[in-house]
């Protein structure tokens, strides 16, 4: 548990004894329903992650199935198609361990907060390289293509920036994937 969680501590025999020990010529007290309040938990945070899976799920699908997609045009690098399947599989590699990495922090509480803001820096990284060194040499995707890829990886860089914010306000455990 990380220190900025609370603790639930132990009641003593004492306490509890106090706590439970009925009043005498009290008489009971009505209260009025209280009107809900705002909770501190992020209410988007599970749909957020729900998008994170999708996200990861279908790129993991493209890295295994078609692997030439994920790298730049071949005819203009002059790429063997064995070079290009390595580069896949260690891409694919790295995908899954970033995801486990993500979710055991979370799952766990295991230093969450930084661990969503280095990973939002790298995928903010990532895109502004793709988009200068990258996108420029992809001839097989189209204009419309590329620009629903490029809105796809700025949205999710967005919501990695929320989750990075909003860290502090994760639904508490127990934890679940699908909590």
């Amino acid at each position: 548990m990380t220190k900025n969680r609370r603790v639930h501590q132990p009641v003593s025999e004492a306490e509890l004894a106090v706590l439970l020990r009925p009043d005498e010529g009290v008489a009971p007290v009505h209260r009025p329903a209280l009107a809900p309040t705002s909770s501190a938990v992020d209410r988007w945070f599970k749909h957020r992650t729900l998008f994170f899976v999708v996200i990861f799920l279908a790129y993991s699908v493209k890295l295994t199935f078609y692997p030439a997609g994920a790298s730049a045009s071949r005819d203009e690098l002059a790429l063997s198609s064995d070079f290009l399947l390595r580069y896949a599989q260690l891409r694919l590699v790295f995908c899954w361990l970033f995801a486990a990495a993500y979710t055991a922090s979370y799952l766990l509480d295991w230093h969450f907060k930084v661990l969503s803001w280095v990973f939002a820096g790298i995928a903010l990284t990532a895109l502004l390289v793709d988009l200068v060194h990258v996108y420029p040499y992809m001839g097989d995707i189209t204009g419309p293509g590329l620009a629903a890829l490029i809105a796809l990886r700025v949205i999710a860089v967005y919501l990695l920036l929320l989750h990075a914010l909003r860290s502090d306000r994760a639904p508490l455990m127990p934890r679940r994937p699908w909590s």
